[in-house]
């Protein structure tokens, strides 16, 4: 590659507002194959002269054979677009941390647990406000403490399964066994398999990390719950818009520019600690399951 066209490659790269830098490139131009690089400034232009070079050397090779897979199974493999983030506290309403709650647990103030749960891929059509609620430990919560049961969670589709883990510390670990089950019945993807055991209990924890790491008995409940829904439109690979149209690349659409296309996105906050649920939070959690881009451009 010139040294021209590696300067043209950085100052392409100047106002790109993704995290990392993206380059997409079309040597045959926009009606031959499309590739799309990422890396930081200083090695992008290396990485992209080498795999020209090795483009020319191999194309039209019989010696070689690639294994791949299309791009929508590549976006099935990463991680899930409807997220669910669920927050216990140590006690059922605001404030969550009441003045004299650390003596009356007899914990110090600094150790008061904030335990939080992440499900990846929800279920969209089954949640509900009460399900979140339950699979959280109902109204009256469940007692935390020093067993741990993490479980393995992904698809049995093998050509698109990602596992990712499911954590849950409770005072047993049958509790904590039966709060993972639970919270993997909001997820689509299957509860592969499930480990679990005990904090090691040694020493007299002189060190605050110490302290901090040794997990107290005590009940906790429900409190709120954060949902994340987002829609990332590969505009950047199939070059056209919403409405099929190609895209202008010196004015690109709305919505957060990232290395994989534009990102629309959607996060709100639940909140749990009633008995029965408040028609607001359900409006709120209806409204937050919707698709980003049909807000974004209006569609019902």
């Amino acid at each position: 590659m010139s040294e021209s066209m590696q300067r043209r490659i950085l100052d392409s790269l100047k106002d790109d507002a993704a995290t990392e830098f993206s380059l997409r490139l079309a040597p045959h131009g926009e009606a031959g194959e499309k590739y799309l690089f990422l890396g930081n400034q200083a090695t992008l232009p290396g990485h992209v002269s080498l795999f020209l070079a090795i483009k020319q050397l191999i194309e039209g090779s019989t010696l070689v054979k690639f294994i791949g897979e299309p791009w929508d199974k590549y976006n099935l493999k990463r991680k899930a677009p409807l997220s669910l983030q669920i927050h216990w506290r140590c006690t059922r309403a605001e404030p969550w941390e009441p003045k004299g709650l650390a003596r009356r647990l007899r914990l110090h103030r600094n150790y008061l647990p904030k335990p939080r749960a992440t499900i990846q891929n929800i279920d969209k059509p089954t949640l509900t406000w009460q399900k979140i609620k339950d699979a959280a430990g109902g109204h009256d919560g469940y007692y935390y403490g020093g067993a741990y049961a993490k479980g393995i969670m992904g698809s049995t589709d093998f050509e698109t399964s990602v596992t990712w883990d499911l954590w849950s510390y409770a005072s047993t670990k049958t509790e904590a066994e039966k709060r993972v089950e639970s919270l993997s019945r909001l997820s689509r993807d299957t509860l592969l398999d499930m480990v679990s055991g005990e904090q090691k209990e040694e020493g007299n924890y002189r060190r605050a990390k110490e302290r901090q790491r040794q997990k107290p008995y005590v009940r906790i409940y429900p409190a709120w719950c954060i949902v994340n829904n987002y829609e990332l439109i590969d505009w950047v690979v199939n070059g056209t818009d919403n409405d099929g149209n190609p895209i202008d690349w010196d004015n690109p659409p709305s919505g957060r520019a990232t290395a994989l296309g534009q990102q629309y996105k959607q996060c709100d906050q639940i909140f749990l600690n009633t008995k029965e649920p408040p028609r607001a939070e359900i409006e709120k959690l209806r409204a937050v399951l919707r698709s980003p881009r049909d807000l974004l451009f209006g569609n019902e």
